[in-house]
């Protein structure tokens, strides 16, 4: 949660000392594909009951850490069918495992040992 307001934080600055301003809404919507420390294999979502709203906007997704991708890509997958104008994914840690199926967010702030 921290590196999400972190970079809250920073891009309404960035609006504070632009020209342009970008109207923002933030919404929460989490993903579990894990059960303790175990991937269940499953992803469940839980909350964002009306995704509807994200047609046509461009969408930042907010990630703590991306392990194999799997769930990353779930969720892509899901925003695809309310045809957002754009997606990007900012991942404040990301595994280098060989469990990847070979996704890479758009930005990255560090990389990590499996």
């Amino acid at each position: 949660y921290k590196f999400f307001a972190d970079l809250l934080d920073y891009i309404k600055a960035l609006n504070r000392n632009s020209d342009r301003s970008i109207p923002m809404t933030v919404d929460f919507i989490r993903l579990k594909s894990y059960c303790n420390d175990q991937s269940t294999g499953e992803i469940k979502v839980i909350g964002g009951d009306d995704l509807s709203t994200l047609t046509g906007k461009n969408v930042l997704i907010v990630e703590d850490i991306i392990d194999t991708g799997k769930t990353m890509k779930t969720l892509l997958q899901l925003l695809k069918q309310y045809n957002p104008k754009m997606v990007k994914v900012a991942s404040l840690l990301v595994k280098r495992t060989p469990r990847s199926v070979g996704y890479t967010p758009d930005f990255i702030g560090f990389e990590v040992p499996d």
